[in-house]
């Protein structure tokens, strides 16, 4: 079930970003972004003409950059 509310695109009880808000949540370029997403680091969905972030992948894609010091405490 697709549902839409408030801009976000919530399918089953899974959430969407927009690319600006994985920007905009990350404090970088939304051209960064878009990096990510070309190169495979990000995985994306295209939905119409725009591109949406699960936001459990997400949460995925920070946790493999985390520093190794930030994973010994």
């Amino acid at each position: 079930m697709l549902m839409i509310a408030n801009d976000n695109m919530v399918l089953m009880d899974r959430k969407f970003l927009t690319v600006n808000e994985v920007a905009d949540i990350l404090r970088v370029s939304k051209l960064t972004i878009w990096r990510y997403i070309e190169a495979g680091k990000l995985p994306a969905y295209k939905v119409g003409r725009d591109w949406r972030v699960d936001e459990s992948e997400f949460e995925k894609f920070l946790q493999t950059r985390r520093s190794v010091k930030e994973q010994r405490q």
